[in-house]
């Protein structure tokens, strides 16, 4: 395994307890496990509640006696805690006597060695390679993506928890900040400067493109994450089009923007904030703070040039110690997936760990898991055909941060659930997994059938969605040629299933009627293709002769 992040252990951890041959050796770059959770600023935490975030084997919110986590949106892990949940988990793996840890290592892939923390050199015999397909970089960890003239105080956002930026904002000896980003990265840097008293005055806000945000305080508990997912099939059933179906999911309080007179939002990348920090966005853009003249190509004393104009740079306040600071803040916590030029997951000895429960990379790491532990071959194909027909994730081309992304992530959500459930002990399996939002770890079962069954038929909803995309109903999100391909595949398959199961109900009464067999005529007497052919011959023999008078019954034999 190559890195030890939440995709990576999440995959490790349910191999594990699937495969009671699996062993592990994991290199990784970082010092601890954790991914880029090592380099975030000190104030990130998750987007949603903690309960299905991270690995199967392990909760991260509480829980009580009989497992149950429940989801709860005030219980948002920050980064020391994930750091020492990621610590413990990798304490786990090790103990298992299963698994060998090396941080700080570098892997050669030329010759397939890693070179430890300590200088050493190690060869790998491996059955199998795993490799995450994201390359996330947060800003901490490589220089900005714009051009800065020496004496500008430019630093990443990591720089706002500093000890010296903290003591500066506590003797309210206010410095001006210019947050360069929209995403959530640069979202949280604005909302962590407004909660530490900076006025609104002394806060400028590059947002190159709007985005839309999903709204958290609709996913508070069980039955509201329930109603949420329902209003998301019922507006996409209603409308033509991606952005028709957000305007429908704002007016129904599940989405929101910053400026709600401005034409809708193009940019969709999955952040997540309350309503009352929308408000707070709301509230800088209304005193004019927020600039939207593109990205940011460069930064001197004077200002800052961006691609549709040119800002001056915000005087220093009165009475303040420092010069204007900006602070970089662009990066995107999973446009890496975007990137990834890999169209399967399994790949011979080599499996790459790619998004398929979209927003949910926990989950999809263990699934992936689950996929090489139990998916078999068929007559059809070996089994990584059968793995990569029944995957359907992140693909080149089709992820463009969007509207159009909501609608693929939840066609994924749908199509991996349902290619899950109907492998053999797949659907025990979905149905019990924390990493799962809808598992009976987080949500009481009768609540989850009386919505996906009951009034709502959110369980229709699904379907009736899933045929719509499949139609390419949604004019502006075309449906990709490669899940159509999978799609014929899994057609293949039902097919063969159907052909296995009369298989499986005629041999028995073939065998019955050898004797019928040996009474048949020598010239009709062929090789049946199947059993299913042979009685039918059989049985239309069987009829003709018990319908005949004697003489022909004596003939006959």
């Amino acid at each position: 395994m190559i890195g030890a992040g939440l995709h990576s252990l999440a995959f490790v951890d349910e191999l594990l307890v699937q495969d009671d041959a699996a062993t592990f050796v994991i290199v990784d770059d970082q010092p601890a496990p954790g991914g880029h959770w090592n380099d975030a600023y000190e104030f990130v935490s998750l987007h949603q509640a903690a309960a299905a975030f991270g690995v199967n084997s392990e909760p991260l919110a509480a829980e009580d006696e009989h497992g149950f986590e429940p989801i709860d949106i005030a219980n948002l892990a920050s980064k020391d805690r994930l750091l020492a949940y990621f610590s413990k988990v990798m304490y786990k793996l090790e103990a298992s006597g299963r698994v060998r840890y090396f941080p700080g290592a570098s892997y050669r892939w030329e010759d397939r060695t890693f070179v430890d923390a300590t200088g050493h050199e190690h060869a790998v015999a491996y059955r199998k390679i795993v490799t995450p397909t994201s390359n996330v970089r947060v800003p901490s960890q490589r220089p900005p993506p714009f051009d800065i003239a020496p004496g500008v105080d430019t630093r990443p956002v990591n720089a706002l928890s500093s000890e010296a930026e903290r003591g500066a904002i506590s003797r309210d000896a206010y410095r001006r900040y210019v947050v360069v980003g929209g995403g959530k990265t640069g979202t949280d840097a604005v909302l962590f400067l407004r909660k530490h008293g900076v006025p609104l005055g002394a806060i400028t806000w590059v947002v190159p493109q709007p985005m839309w945000y999903m709204l958290r305080d609709a996913f508070d508990g069980p039955s509201k994450l329930l109603d949420a997912f329902d209003t998301q099939f019922t507006a996409a059933l209603a409308e033509p089009d991606a952005q028709s179906v957000f305007l429908a999911l704002e007016r129904a309080a599940a989405v929101g923007r910053i400026d709600a007179s401005s034409p809708p939002p193009t940019v969709f990348r999955g952040a997540t904030i309350l309503r009352k920090e929308l408000a707070e966005l709301r509230a800088l853009h209304a005193a004019g703070r927020i600039v939207d003249l593109g990205r940011v190509t460069s930064i001197d004393a004077g200002g800052l040039t961006l691609r549709r104009g040119r800002i001056e740079m915000p005087l220093v306040a009165e009475g303040a110690a420092a010069a204007p600071l900006v602070v970089d803040c662009t990066a995107s916590a999973t446009a890496g997936y975007s990137a990834s030029a890999v169209a399967n997951p399994f790949d011979g000895d080599r499996i790459h760990l790619m998004s398929s429960f979209f927003f949910n990379i926990s989950l999809s790491g263990a699934a992936l898991a689950w996929m090489e532990a139990h998916v078999q071959p068929t007559v059809l194909a070996d089994a990584d055909t059968r793995k990569n027909e029944s995957f359907y994730g992140t693909a080149p081309g089709h992820i463009n941060w969007d509207p159009s992304t909501l609608l693929y992530a939840m066609y994924m959500e749908c199509k991996m659930g349902s290619t899950i459930m109907n492998e053999p002990g797949g659907a025990s399996w979905l149905s019990s997994s924390r990493t799962s939002w809808v598992s009976s770890r987080h949500v009481p079962v009768p609540l989850l059938l009386w919505s996906m069954f009951g009034p709502s038929q959110t369980k229709s909803k699904m379907d009736a969605f899933v045929a719509k995309m499949e139609a390419n109903g949604f004019a502006d999100t075309p449906f990709p040629a490669a899940w159509r391909e999978k799609l014929a595949a899994e057609k293949r398959r039902a097919q063969q299933r159907i052909q296995e199961q009369r298989r499986a109900l005629f041999a028995p009464i073939a065998q019955c009627l050898t004797s019928t067999q040996r009474c048949m005529p020598a010239q009709q007497h062929a090789q049946p293709q199947d059993p299913q052919s042979d009685v039918r011959y059989s049985v239309e023999y069987m009829v003709r002769y018990m319908m005949a008078g004697p003489a022909a019954r004596v003939r006959s034999l």
